[in-house]
Protein backbone atom coordinates (compact mmCIF):
# COMPACT_ATOMS: atom_id res chain seq x y z
CA UNK A 1 0.00 0.00 0.00
CA UNK A 2 0.81 3.52 -0.72
CA UNK A 3 -1.19 6.72 -0.54
CA UNK A 4 -0.43 10.11 -2.22
CA UNK A 5 -2.04 13.60 -1.50
CA UNK A 6 -1.88 15.84 -4.71
CA UNK A 7 -1.36 19.22 -3.76
CA UNK A 8 -1.19 22.70 -5.61
CA UNK A 9 1.77 25.23 -4.34
CA UNK A 10 -1.28 26.48 -2.42
CA UNK A 11 -1.56 23.49 -0.54
CA UNK A 12 -5.15 22.99 -1.85
CA UNK A 13 -5.68 19.42 -3.45
CA UNK A 14 -4.97 18.87 -6.66
CA UNK A 15 -8.50 18.13 -8.06
CA UNK A 16 -8.46 16.95 -11.55
CA UNK A 17 -4.73 15.80 -11.94
CA UNK A 18 -3.58 12.91 -13.07
CA UNK A 19 -1.36 10.42 -12.08
CA UNK A 20 0.72 7.99 -13.95
CA UNK A 21 2.42 5.21 -11.49
CA UNK A 22 5.05 3.30 -12.58
CA UNK A 23 6.15 0.04 -10.84
CA UNK A 24 7.78 -3.38 -11.48
CA UNK A 25 7.74 -2.50 -15.50
CA UNK A 26 3.72 -1.26 -15.48
CA UNK A 27 1.77 1.39 -15.59
CA UNK A 28 -0.93 2.64 -13.97
CA UNK A 29 -3.10 5.43 -13.94
CA UNK A 30 -5.33 7.71 -11.03
CA UNK A 31 -7.15 10.68 -11.11
CA UNK A 32 -7.66 12.63 -7.97
CA UNK A 33 -10.88 13.26 -7.62
CA UNK A 34 -12.90 13.24 -4.70
CA UNK A 35 -16.46 12.03 -5.97
CA UNK A 36 -17.10 9.23 -8.69
CA UNK A 37 -20.73 10.05 -8.87
CA UNK A 38 -23.99 12.03 -7.65
CA UNK A 39 -23.46 13.84 -4.59
CA UNK A 40 -20.93 11.58 -2.78
CA UNK A 41 -17.34 12.97 -1.03
CA UNK A 42 -14.31 10.79 -0.62
CA UNK A 43 -10.61 10.89 0.52
CA UNK A 44 -8.60 12.84 -2.33
CA UNK A 45 -5.46 10.95 -1.67
CA UNK A 46 -4.70 8.35 -4.29
CA UNK A 47 -4.48 4.89 -2.54
CA UNK A 48 -2.46 2.65 -4.08
CA UNK A 49 -2.58 -1.43 -3.74
CA UNK A 50 0.80 -2.83 -4.17
CA UNK A 51 0.49 -6.52 -2.89
CA UNK A 52 3.60 -8.21 -2.78
CA UNK A 53 5.32 -4.98 -4.15
CA UNK A 54 7.92 -2.72 -1.85
CA UNK A 55 8.22 0.07 -4.24
CA UNK A 56 6.97 2.58 -6.78
CA UNK A 57 9.58 3.58 -9.29
CA UNK A 58 8.21 6.49 -10.54
CA UNK A 59 5.06 8.80 -10.40
CA UNK A 60 4.37 11.39 -12.88
CA UNK A 61 1.52 14.23 -12.29
CA UNK A 62 0.14 15.51 -14.97
CA UNK A 63 -1.54 18.87 -13.37
CA UNK A 64 -5.34 20.64 -14.55
CA UNK A 65 -3.34 23.37 -16.60
CA UNK A 66 -1.60 20.33 -18.78
CA UNK A 67 2.30 20.75 -17.20
CA UNK A 68 4.14 17.64 -15.71
CA UNK A 69 6.20 16.78 -13.08
CA UNK A 70 8.03 13.48 -12.02
CA UNK A 71 8.36 12.43 -8.22
CA UNK A 72 9.96 9.30 -6.88
CA UNK A 73 11.13 6.96 -6.08
CA UNK A 74 9.24 5.68 -3.18
CA UNK A 75 8.63 2.86 -0.49
CA UNK A 76 5.61 1.17 -0.03
CA UNK A 77 3.78 1.36 3.58
CA UNK A 78 3.87 5.05 3.63
CA UNK A 79 1.85 8.01 3.03
CA UNK A 80 3.52 10.85 0.38
CA UNK A 81 2.65 14.32 -0.40
CA UNK A 82 3.16 15.48 -3.77
CA UNK A 83 3.26 19.56 -4.10
CA UNK A 84 3.67 20.99 -7.18
CA UNK A 85 7.17 22.66 -7.64
CA UNK A 86 8.91 20.33 -5.67
CA UNK A 87 9.23 17.44 -8.85
CA UNK A 88 11.23 17.66 -11.41
CA UNK A 89 9.48 18.50 -14.46
CA UNK A 90 8.65 17.07 -17.48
Amino acid sequence: MAMFRVRERSAADALGAVLTVELAGKQLRRDVLVAYGYLPSHDPRVHLGLGALTRIDAVEVRWVDGTSERFGPFEAGSVYELQRGKGTPR
